[in-house]
């Protein structure tokens, strides 16, 4: 962005203090995701649970790894680009 203005935004509670809980809690070249996100993307991503893991000043968090897209999924998304290819 270009101009003479700079905005600056803070973004804080729980929410964040969360966030970075769960980036401490991460291992590098794995996605962690807490239980409640695990809840929304369960049907669609093979996830890992890691159990409840201590988070300072907020307590013990279920925590998981999502490890790729479930094979049912991946292959509609597969056949349907293949479709799209071919026109």
């Amino acid at each position: 962005m270009f101009g003479k203005n700079k905005f600056a935004y803070d973004v804080w509670g729980q929410t964040v203090n969360i966030a970075s809980r769960m980036e401490t809690a991460g291992h590098v070249g794995m996605v962690n995701i807490s239980g409640e996100t695990y809840q929304y993307i369960k049907d669609y991503f093979d996830c890992v649970y890691r159990g409840k893991i201590e988070a300072k000043n907020i307590g013990k968090i279920d925590m998981y790894f999502v490890m790729g897209l479930k094979k049912r999924i991946f292959f509609r998304c597969e056949r349907h680009t293949a479709q799209q290819q071919a026109y």
